[in-house]
């Protein structure tokens, strides 16, 4: 894969940079941050993220773009937003996980004002306080750059950290949920004003309630957590998952996919199966025959690839990220643009460590997706 033909972002036509800055720091409640160093997104860090976030999508999680030119503005307009540590935070500070749930498609009909997550964070602040900081619900597709915008307008900083690390498509399969901890009180927000405040339901009953009220509010929702102790981040979320999508997105710009993970297939695309919902078949899959060998690649997917298997042979799948990419262009494939004959590379990533651990790895691994298959952990290790 070279990186001839990889565009400039649309919205900034810029080069890509992520500022460092060493300085002290006053947040929104006029808390002071002390750090040797702070990250800030800029405008010029634009292109990095949406290709990072773009890549953690697994091929879902909507396409990054879709915010790219949202964030511009907010940067333009607000300034660049901080990137905070986890131990940049005192202990008991409050960390706000803020995100929008539903169809991307719809979300590209109506694309948010900026309101909805003000509306949201005033909600869900009104039962447990004002936040210190906000974290992305999830770093990968479209969530992973629309909440650098939202924390632009809000003015409030971003804490490198985010609860899935990857796309995955239900709120029973963020961390706080693996890890113990209530989602509710969730707060919720959509177009023409509609808002409110959810408690007392557990996680899978969240998300069934959820997907039900989507059909009455557009197709979409801002949504806001029950917020997180900072101290309590490392053991309930995705630590460094912002910063990694940074890092991912210069990686994969610079030297390709081979840089950024393990190419398990290159070549074309000689079948696509759809997922169909008026029958039983719940996965969709992309067969694919690699040049270099002749082996047959086929990933199964849904809303995410989920699983590959090599010549009969699982060989990589969730928790870790799957990219169908363009060996012409480097850019990743989403499910619902994969089709036949196209030349592509089929690239594993690293995932992060949360997720393998023993008692998180059933939630999201391929059982979890109704696929029978054990975990597929590849000894290049995790992040």
């Amino acid at each position: 894969m070279t990186r001839s033909g990889v565009p400039p972002d649309s919205a900034t036509g810029h080069s890509t940079s992520v500022v460092w800055r060493g300085r002290d720091r006053f947040g929104p409640r006029g808390r002071r941050v002390e750090a040797e160093q702070l990250a800030e997104v800029d405008r010029d860090s634009i292109p990095a993220l949406e290709w990072g976030t773009t890549l953690l999508g697994s091929g879902g999680g909507g396409p990054a773009s879709l915010a790219a030119s949202w964030l511009a503005h907010s940067v333009t307009e607000h300034g660049p937003v901080r990137l905070l540590q986890a131990q940049d935070l005192p202990p008991r500070a409050s960390v706000l996980p803020i995100g929008i749930v539903g169809s991307t498609q719809a979300l590209a009909e109506k694309l948010p004002s900026g309101a909805e997550f003000r509306a949201a964070a005033d909600e869900i602040g009104t039962v447990v306080g004002p936040p210190a900081a906000v974290m992305p619900m999830e770093i990968a597709g479209v969530n992973g750059v629309a909440m650098f915008a939202a924390a632009a307008s809000l003015g409030f900083d971003v804490v490198d950290a985010d609860l899935t690390g990857r796309a995955l498509p239900r709120l029973d399969q963020l961390s706080i949920a693996a890890a113990g901890r209530s989602l509710t009180p969730m707060a919720f927000s959509g177009a023409g004003g509609l808002r409110g405040l959810i408690d007392g339901v557990g996680a899978v009953g969240l998300e069934r309630l959820v997907r039900t009220m989507l059909a009455g509010a557009g197709g979409w929702l801002a949504v806001a957590f029950n917020p997180i102790p900072a101290g309590k981040l490392q053991e309930t979320t995705i630590v460094g998952s912002a910063g990694h999508a940074l890092a991912l997105g210069h990686q994969w710009m610079g030297r390709g996919a081979g840089a950024a993970g393990d190419v398990l297939a290159e070549g074309r695309v000689e079948h696509v199966m759809r997922q169909d919902p008026q029958t039983s078949r719940r996965h969709g899959a992309v067969t694919v025959v690699d040049d270099r060998d002749g082996a047959v690649l086929r990933v199964e997917m849904e809303n995410e690839y989920l699983l590959a298997v090599r010549d009969g042979v699982v060989v990589a799948g969730t928790p870790d990220p799957l990219i169908l990419a363009d060996r012409r262009t480097g850019r990743p494939v989403q499910c619902d643009q994969v089709r036949k004959g196209m030349d592509v590379a089929c690239v594993r990533l690293p995932g992060f460590d949360f997720w393998w651990r023993s008692e998180h790895v059933e939630l999201v691994g391929p059982r979890a997706f109704g696929l029978d298959h054990e975990p597929v952990r590849f000894d290049a290790g995790t992040v």
